[in-house]
């Protein structure tokens, strides 16, 4: 198998809006999980020691802070932390994948739950980009990224905050094409929050988004029984499927050029500022 590297990009604090900003909107922010220590430990405590027992590394890649040294298996980029900062957040932790010596690198959320014998025997390792499509690139959630997938992601000029879009623009430029993986369920509006309940005791899927820690929690349960961290995402439940956002997904593509003033809406009813409209890059 090639070797690979576990990726999980995280942040110091899950805050998408810069201090004394009142352009940008978060329309996820009454939704959305902001402990970011719970879903880190959410995933340390049940799907990361899957892969290590099967000896491959995992590795949570945050932005620079002078708070604290990184943990044995954190990894402290020379780049932001805010939502904004994603693009070049991922070209440090391909950067990282590359002078380390891996051939793929696993590109994952934090709030993911991943089925490890289940993904690594998909098709991932024929092709340099693979996972869930929205549109005209694979979401950021879950994705592989080949040595030259890396190599180009970490040698092109940022052109997007989104660093999904960013990336299916690359690959377009470099006539890599994508790579669908039918087993990952990496969905937008009723079905953006995994709800344990709809989730059947027997299935194929090899990868959710986007889990609660507690939901991360409770799948691990389900095949394990109890996890070393029985408080995970206590008080914390993800939002019941009528209150959900309707998601829109992101177009890009030949025909929607991707330029710096990019909008995107993420509800039917507003509309979300490009951090970069209102900031110097």
């Amino acid at each position: 198998m090639p070797k690979l590297l576990v990726g999980i990009m995280t942040c110091h604090a899950a805050d998408y809006r810069e201090k004394d900003d009142g352009l940008t909107i978060d329309w996820f922010d009454a939704t959305r999980c902001k402990d970011v220590n719970a879903r880190r430990q959410a995933i340390r405590a049940t799907w990361k020691k899957e892969f290590v027992r099967l000896g491959i590394d995992v590795k949570f890649f945050l932005g620079k802070t002078s708070h604290r040294a990184p943990l044995d298996d954190e990894v402290f980029v020379d780049s932001g932390d805010r939502y904004h900062d994603n693009s070049y957040k991922l070209k440090q932790m391909c950067a990282y994948a590359l002078e380390n010596g891996y051939d793929y690198m696993l590109r994952l959320d934090d709030d993911v739950y991943i089925y490890p014998d289940r993904l690594l025997a998909t098709e991932w390792a024929q092709h340099d980009y693979a996972g869930s499509p929205c549109g005209d690139f694979l979401i950021g959630a879950v994705k592989f990224l080949s040595r030259r997938a890396m190599t180009l992601i970490r040698d092109s000029q940022v052109t997007h905050w989104a660093d999904d879009a960013w990336v299916g623009c690359v690959m377009r430029d470099n006539r890599i094409p994508m790579h669908i993986i039918r087993s990952f369920h990496c969905k937008l509006g009723d079905e953006y929050y995994i709800q344990p309940e709809r989730v059947p005791l027997s299935h194929q899927w090899s990868a959710f988004h986007s889990c609660y820690p507690s939901v991360i929690k409770t799948l691990w349960e389900r095949d394990h029984g109890p996890c070393d961290a029985p408080n995970i995402g206590k008080g914390a439940k993800p939002p019941s499927a009528a209150n959900a956002l309707r998601v829109k997904p992101i177009r890009v593509g030949p025909d929607v050029p991707v330029v710096l003033s990019t909008r995107l809406n993420y509800a039917p009813d507003g509309l979300t500022l490009d951090w970069w409209d209102t900031h110097e890059r």
